[in-house]
């Protein structure tokens, strides 16, 4: 039976990082699933091992959105 390599901590941490990062920058949860091939689950927790507080969930509107709402009502 072959052995598997084990992940190095450095490497975790770093993956952790960079998906933070991604995520501080505006990708969604299911966006960095879909380019990392994570579950929610390892995405989630990578973000919150980093520290980065969640947005909340449901489609973002732009600023300039939201000011062109509240005019019309």
């Amino acid at each position: 039976m072959e052995e598997r390599a084990a992940i190095v901590p450095t490497m975790a941490e770093v993956s952790s990082s960079e998906i933070a990062s991604r995520y501080e920058a505006g990708e969604t949860i299911f966006e960095l699933r879909r380019a990392t091939g994570y579950s929610q689950r390892r995405v989630r927790t990578a973000i919150a091992t980093c520290g980065v507080p969640f947005r909340r969930k449901g489609r973002r509107l732009h600023r300039s959105m939201t000011a062109e709402r509240k005019t019309v009502r």
